[in-house]
């Protein structure tokens, strides 16, 4: 990411946390724990009904995402539009919450997913130097040469986290 956008996400949320600090100081946990079971829930029901209809794994996450978020934003614009200053101010704490909590099992998700991934390779690269090792014994040393040469690379490649084919 080039460094003016990091510098222009930081502005954003920095500028944005100060300019609604009001809004935080309404949140209680009551508000957080209700707003996070709400969204945490869509999500979980989103995916249990796409996995029932037989969907593929792309769009059952697809839908979980889409159930989940429930449109937070479009909350907030309305209750905006609708009500009067004190009272609009109020009421928005609610979505505004709900987005604050809306990507925790997202990224909870996607860590697992990286490691999950990451554990694989690596259980895949240690089952190869065990093939490797067994083959190395029966061959000559030309061969456990050429094929611990190649081991090291694989390696070198998967601990860097890419493997060029």
């Amino acid at each position: 990411m080039a460094p003016i956008s990091i510098g222009m996400i930081i502005f954003i949320i920095t500028f944005g946390t100060y300019a609604n600090l009001y809004m935080f100081k309404l949140m209680n946990a009551k508000i957080l724990l209700s707003t996070a079971i709400t969204v945490w829930s869509g999500f979980l029901i989103g995916f249990i009904a796409s996995t029932i209809l037989g969907l593929p794994t792309v769009d059952r996450v697809a839908i979980s995402i889409e159930t989940g978020l429930q449109n937070t934003g479009i909350a907030i614009v309305l209750l905006g539009f609708s009500l009067t200053e004190p009272s609009k101010d109020i009421a928005s704490v609610v979505p505004v919450a709900a987005s604050i909590v809306t990507p925790i099992p997202l990224t909870a998700v996607m860590i697992y997913n990286k490691l999950r991934v990451w554990y694989k390779k690596r259980q895949e690269l240690k089952h190869k130097v065990v093939t490797a090792e067994t083959f190395n014994d029966d061959s000559s040393k030309t061969t456990s040469s050429n094929s611990s040469m190649t081991l090291i690379d694989e390696t070198n490649q998967l601990s860097n986290g890419y493997k060029t084919y």
